[in-house]
Protein backbone atom coordinates (compact mmCIF):
# COMPACT_ATOMS: atom_id res chain seq x y z
CA UNK A 1 0.00 0.00 0.00
CA UNK A 2 1.36 3.20 -1.17
CA UNK A 3 2.02 5.81 1.95
CA UNK A 4 0.22 9.08 2.06
CA UNK A 5 2.01 12.00 0.71
CA UNK A 6 0.07 14.27 3.48
CA UNK A 7 -0.39 13.18 6.59
CA UNK A 8 -1.77 15.34 9.88
CA UNK A 9 -0.04 16.19 12.98
CA UNK A 10 -2.38 17.90 15.64
CA UNK A 11 -4.43 20.32 13.77
CA UNK A 12 -1.85 21.05 11.27
CA UNK A 13 -1.21 18.92 7.83
CA UNK A 14 2.55 17.87 6.78
CA UNK A 15 4.51 16.27 3.42
CA UNK A 16 4.97 12.75 5.13
CA UNK A 17 8.76 13.13 5.63
CA UNK A 18 9.32 8.78 4.68
CA UNK A 19 7.48 9.16 1.78
CA UNK A 20 10.60 10.91 -0.02
CA UNK A 21 12.84 7.68 0.95
CA UNK A 22 10.44 5.06 -0.74
CA UNK A 23 10.25 3.93 -4.48
CA UNK A 24 9.10 1.89 -6.90
CA UNK A 25 11.42 -0.45 -7.54
CA UNK A 26 11.36 -3.26 -10.80
CA UNK A 27 13.87 -6.22 -9.58
CA UNK A 28 15.06 -7.97 -12.08
CA UNK A 29 17.50 -11.55 -13.34
CA UNK A 30 21.23 -11.19 -13.76
CA UNK A 31 21.17 -11.56 -16.67
CA UNK A 32 18.06 -9.74 -17.33
CA UNK A 33 16.99 -12.18 -20.42
CA UNK A 34 17.37 -16.01 -19.35
CA UNK A 35 17.83 -18.39 -22.25
CA UNK A 36 16.20 -21.78 -21.90
CA UNK A 37 16.97 -24.12 -24.57
CA UNK A 38 13.94 -26.56 -25.41
CA UNK A 39 12.44 -28.66 -21.99
CA UNK A 40 15.61 -27.45 -20.11
CA UNK A 41 16.22 -26.04 -16.64
CA UNK A 42 17.98 -23.49 -16.17
CA UNK A 43 19.81 -23.80 -12.71
CA UNK A 44 19.87 -20.97 -10.07
CA UNK A 45 19.62 -17.37 -11.73
CA UNK A 46 20.16 -14.54 -9.17
CA UNK A 47 17.77 -11.54 -8.05
CA UNK A 48 20.03 -8.99 -5.96
CA UNK A 49 19.19 -6.68 -3.91
CA UNK A 50 22.23 -3.99 -2.88
CA UNK A 51 22.10 -3.32 0.68
CA UNK A 52 23.73 0.11 -0.05
CA UNK A 53 20.02 1.11 -1.66
CA UNK A 54 18.47 -0.16 1.38
CA UNK A 55 15.28 -2.73 1.71
CA UNK A 56 13.00 -4.22 -0.88
CA UNK A 57 9.31 -5.22 0.11
CA UNK A 58 7.84 -7.07 -3.03
CA UNK A 59 4.33 -7.05 -4.15
CA UNK A 60 4.14 -8.95 -7.38
CA UNK A 61 6.19 -10.36 -10.10
CA UNK A 62 5.84 -9.73 -13.97
CA UNK A 63 6.81 -11.51 -16.91
CA UNK A 64 7.52 -11.83 -20.82
CA UNK A 65 8.50 -14.76 -22.14
CA UNK A 66 8.45 -16.41 -26.05
CA UNK A 67 6.56 -19.95 -24.36
CA UNK A 68 5.25 -21.60 -21.26
CA UNK A 69 7.78 -22.32 -18.36
CA UNK A 70 7.53 -23.45 -14.72
CA UNK A 71 9.91 -22.27 -11.89
CA UNK A 72 10.89 -22.12 -7.95
CA UNK A 73 12.10 -19.09 -6.05
CA UNK A 74 14.51 -19.38 -2.91
CA UNK A 75 15.39 -17.03 -0.63
CA UNK A 76 19.18 -17.98 -0.13
CA UNK A 77 19.93 -15.76 3.14
CA UNK A 78 17.05 -17.38 4.86
CA UNK A 79 17.24 -20.96 2.59
CA UNK A 80 13.09 -20.17 2.27
CA UNK A 81 11.71 -21.77 -1.00
CA UNK A 82 8.76 -20.00 -2.45
CA UNK A 83 6.68 -22.74 -3.43
CA UNK A 84 6.72 -26.65 -2.62
CA UNK A 85 8.22 -27.40 -6.01
CA UNK A 86 7.77 -26.03 -9.24
CA UNK A 87 4.83 -23.64 -10.65
CA UNK A 88 3.34 -22.70 -13.77
CA UNK A 89 4.14 -19.11 -14.85
CA UNK A 90 0.80 -18.66 -15.95
CA UNK A 91 -0.74 -19.51 -11.98
CA UNK A 92 1.52 -16.44 -10.22
CA UNK A 93 2.90 -14.20 -12.72
CA UNK A 94 1.09 -11.73 -14.66
CA UNK A 95 1.59 -8.96 -17.12
CA UNK A 96 2.00 -5.23 -15.90
CA UNK A 97 -1.31 -4.40 -17.21
CA UNK A 98 -2.85 -6.86 -15.23
CA UNK A 99 -0.68 -7.97 -12.17
CA UNK A 100 -1.26 -10.87 -10.34
CA UNK A 101 -1.03 -8.83 -6.92
CA UNK A 102 0.89 -10.87 -4.03
CA UNK A 103 -1.42 -12.21 -1.24
CA UNK A 104 1.47 -11.36 1.19
CA UNK A 105 4.02 -9.05 0.10
CA UNK A 106 7.62 -10.47 0.42
CA UNK A 107 10.17 -8.36 2.73
CA UNK A 108 13.76 -8.60 2.00
CA UNK A 109 15.50 -6.84 4.90
CA UNK A 110 19.02 -5.46 3.61
CA UNK A 111 20.17 -4.01 6.99
CA UNK A 112 22.74 -6.97 7.51
CA UNK A 113 23.96 -7.31 4.24
CA UNK A 114 23.30 -8.38 0.22
CA UNK A 115 20.17 -10.12 0.17
CA UNK A 116 19.87 -12.51 -2.82
CA UNK A 117 16.60 -14.45 -4.26
CA UNK A 118 17.59 -17.38 -7.26
CA UNK A 119 15.14 -18.70 -9.49
CA UNK A 120 15.66 -22.01 -11.38
CA UNK A 121 13.22 -22.25 -14.56
CA UNK A 122 11.97 -25.28 -16.43
CA UNK A 123 10.61 -24.98 -20.13
CA UNK A 124 7.62 -27.01 -21.02
CA UNK A 125 7.56 -25.00 -24.64
CA UNK A 126 9.47 -27.66 -26.48
CA UNK A 127 11.07 -24.89 -28.17
CA UNK A 128 13.69 -22.02 -27.16
CA UNK A 129 12.20 -19.59 -24.75
CA UNK A 130 13.54 -16.30 -23.76
CA UNK A 131 12.51 -14.96 -20.27
CA UNK A 132 12.27 -11.77 -19.22
CA UNK A 133 10.97 -11.89 -15.67
CA UNK A 134 10.57 -8.50 -12.81
CA UNK A 135 9.78 -8.90 -9.35
CA UNK A 136 7.90 -5.16 -8.81
CA UNK A 137 7.62 -3.59 -5.26
CA UNK A 138 9.23 -0.95 -3.02
CA UNK A 139 12.92 0.13 -2.11
CA UNK A 140 13.27 1.68 1.26
CA UNK A 141 16.25 3.76 0.75
CA UNK A 142 16.59 3.79 5.01
CA UNK A 143 20.77 4.53 4.61
CA UNK A 144 19.67 8.15 3.42
CA UNK A 145 16.79 8.68 6.21
CA UNK A 146 16.79 10.60 9.15
CA UNK A 147 16.67 9.03 12.11
CA UNK A 148 13.36 9.39 12.83
CA UNK A 149 12.13 7.96 9.53
CA UNK A 150 14.98 5.12 9.54
CA UNK A 151 13.81 4.48 12.78
CA UNK A 152 10.03 3.96 11.96
CA UNK A 153 10.91 1.82 8.96
CA UNK A 154 12.74 -0.49 11.35
CA UNK A 155 10.02 -0.51 13.67
CA UNK A 156 7.28 -1.42 11.01
CA UNK A 157 8.71 -4.25 9.44
CA UNK A 158 11.01 -6.45 12.07
CA UNK A 159 7.56 -8.46 12.57
CA UNK A 160 7.47 -8.59 8.32
CA UNK A 161 9.78 -12.17 8.47
CA UNK A 162 6.52 -13.93 10.41
CA UNK A 163 4.20 -14.70 7.54
CA UNK A 164 5.70 -15.43 4.37
CA UNK A 165 4.36 -15.82 0.33
CA UNK A 166 3.69 -19.11 -0.74
CA UNK A 167 2.90 -21.23 -3.84
CA UNK A 168 1.13 -24.77 -2.54
CA UNK A 169 1.27 -26.49 -5.73
CA UNK A 170 0.01 -30.47 -5.76
CA UNK A 171 2.21 -32.92 -4.58
CA UNK A 172 2.51 -34.63 -7.50
CA UNK A 173 2.50 -33.11 -11.21
CA UNK A 174 -0.59 -33.56 -12.85
CA UNK A 175 0.44 -35.20 -15.80
CA UNK A 176 -0.72 -36.70 -19.70
CA UNK A 177 -4.13 -36.31 -18.37
CA UNK A 178 -6.39 -38.75 -21.10
CA UNK A 179 -10.28 -38.08 -21.27
CA UNK A 180 -12.85 -39.49 -19.85
CA UNK A 181 -13.68 -40.20 -16.12
CA UNK A 182 -12.07 -43.74 -16.12
CA UNK A 183 -8.93 -41.75 -16.71
CA UNK A 184 -9.40 -39.41 -13.82
CA UNK A 185 -6.25 -38.61 -11.50
CA UNK A 186 -6.13 -37.70 -7.74
CA UNK A 187 -4.22 -34.80 -6.43
CA UNK A 188 -3.42 -33.70 -2.97
CA UNK A 189 -2.36 -29.73 -1.52
CA UNK A 190 -0.47 -31.16 1.33
CA UNK A 191 0.80 -28.23 4.14
CA UNK A 192 4.10 -29.61 6.53
CA UNK A 193 4.25 -29.66 9.90
CA UNK A 194 6.05 -26.73 10.59
CA UNK A 195 3.51 -23.82 10.25
CA UNK A 196 -0.06 -23.00 9.28
CA UNK A 197 -0.95 -21.89 5.14
CA UNK A 198 -3.74 -19.29 4.76
CA UNK A 199 -5.02 -20.04 1.40
CA UNK A 200 -6.35 -17.11 -0.37
CA UNK A 201 -5.91 -17.47 -4.40
CA UNK A 202 -7.25 -20.36 -6.28
CA UNK A 203 -5.06 -20.49 -10.05
CA UNK A 204 -4.47 -23.21 -12.69
CA UNK A 205 -3.00 -23.46 -16.18
CA UNK A 206 -2.95 -26.33 -18.76
CA UNK A 207 -0.70 -27.72 -21.58
CA UNK A 208 -1.72 -27.45 -23.95
CA UNK A 209 -3.86 -24.51 -22.85
CA UNK A 210 -7.35 -24.37 -22.33
CA UNK A 211 -8.01 -28.09 -21.99
CA UNK A 212 -11.55 -28.76 -20.75
CA UNK A 213 -11.53 -30.35 -16.93
CA UNK A 214 -14.22 -31.00 -14.36
CA UNK A 215 -12.45 -31.06 -10.51
CA UNK A 216 -13.53 -31.37 -6.95
CA UNK A 217 -11.45 -31.42 -3.96
CA UNK A 218 -12.20 -32.40 -0.30
CA UNK A 219 -10.81 -32.41 3.45
CA UNK A 220 -7.94 -35.57 3.33
CA UNK A 221 -9.11 -35.74 7.22
CA UNK A 222 -13.07 -35.37 7.51
CA UNK A 223 -13.66 -36.05 4.36
CA UNK A 224 -15.80 -32.43 4.16
CA UNK A 225 -16.28 -31.93 0.68
CA UNK A 226 -16.34 -28.30 -1.14
CA UNK A 227 -19.19 -29.18 -3.56
CA UNK A 228 -22.22 -31.08 -2.91
CA UNK A 229 -21.68 -34.78 -2.42
CA UNK A 230 -20.52 -36.76 -5.20
CA UNK A 231 -20.29 -33.98 -7.92
CA UNK A 232 -17.48 -31.48 -9.76
CA UNK A 233 -17.39 -28.53 -11.09
CA UNK A 234 -16.05 -26.34 -14.38
CA UNK A 235 -12.51 -25.78 -13.20
CA UNK A 236 -13.29 -22.49 -14.49
CA UNK A 237 -15.92 -22.32 -11.57
CA UNK A 238 -13.28 -22.97 -9.02
CA UNK A 239 -9.56 -21.32 -10.33
CA UNK A 240 -9.00 -18.97 -12.33
CA UNK A 241 -5.55 -17.43 -13.87
CA UNK A 242 -2.42 -15.52 -12.84
CA UNK A 243 -4.22 -12.04 -14.68
CA UNK A 244 -7.90 -12.91 -13.26
CA UNK A 245 -6.95 -15.08 -10.23
CA UNK A 246 -9.92 -16.81 -8.32
CA UNK A 247 -10.21 -15.58 -4.83
CA UNK A 248 -12.97 -17.02 -2.63
CA UNK A 249 -15.00 -15.11 -0.25
CA UNK A 250 -13.60 -16.46 2.98
CA UNK A 251 -9.73 -17.47 3.09
CA UNK A 252 -9.27 -21.33 3.74
CA UNK A 253 -7.44 -22.57 6.61
CA UNK A 254 -4.72 -25.23 6.61
CA UNK A 255 -3.87 -26.21 10.00
CA UNK A 256 0.24 -28.10 10.64
CA UNK A 257 0.46 -30.89 8.46
CA UNK A 258 -2.93 -30.62 6.62
CA UNK A 259 -4.17 -32.27 3.33
CA UNK A 260 -7.29 -31.03 0.67
CA UNK A 261 -7.14 -33.65 -1.63
CA UNK A 262 -9.33 -33.50 -4.97
CA UNK A 263 -9.86 -35.58 -8.27
CA UNK A 264 -9.68 -33.89 -11.65
CA UNK A 265 -11.16 -35.32 -15.10
CA UNK A 266 -10.45 -34.25 -18.75
CA UNK A 267 -13.87 -33.61 -20.26
CA UNK A 268 -11.87 -32.16 -24.00
CA UNK A 269 -10.50 -34.50 -26.26
CA UNK A 270 -6.70 -34.61 -26.14
CA UNK A 271 -4.43 -35.07 -23.56
CA UNK A 272 -3.19 -32.51 -21.08
CA UNK A 273 -1.11 -31.30 -18.11
CA UNK A 274 -2.67 -29.52 -15.81
CA UNK A 275 -1.11 -27.23 -12.80
CA UNK A 276 -2.91 -26.27 -9.74
CA UNK A 277 -1.65 -23.69 -7.64
CA UNK A 278 -2.49 -21.88 -4.06
CA UNK A 279 -1.77 -18.78 -3.38
CA UNK A 280 -1.29 -18.06 0.48
CA UNK A 281 1.21 -17.18 3.37
CA UNK A 282 2.70 -19.75 5.42
CA UNK A 283 2.67 -18.36 8.87
CA UNK A 284 4.65 -19.26 11.92
CA UNK A 285 3.67 -18.55 15.89
CA UNK A 286 6.19 -19.36 18.74
CA UNK A 287 5.79 -22.52 20.24
CA UNK A 288 4.03 -21.07 23.42
CA UNK A 289 1.05 -19.85 21.25
CA UNK A 290 -2.14 -22.36 22.36
CA UNK A 291 -3.60 -23.74 18.80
Amino acid sequence: MSLPVIIKKGDKLYVNPAKRFIKPYWLTTTPETVALAANAVSGPIPFVIDESMGHMEIYYLVAQATGPFTFRIKDEGRNYYWSNREVHVDTVIGVAQRPFILPETYFLNASAGTRQLTIEMTDISGAPNNVRIALVGRRFTYKEAPQEVWQKFEDFYTTKERSNLFFLTTELPIAALAPGVANLQNFDFWMTSDCFFEAIKFTYATVPAGALLDIRMWEFGSGRSFLPANTRTDINNMFGSAQFPSIPPESYFFDRDYRVSGDIVNTGMVNCNVFLTITGRRVKYPEEVVR
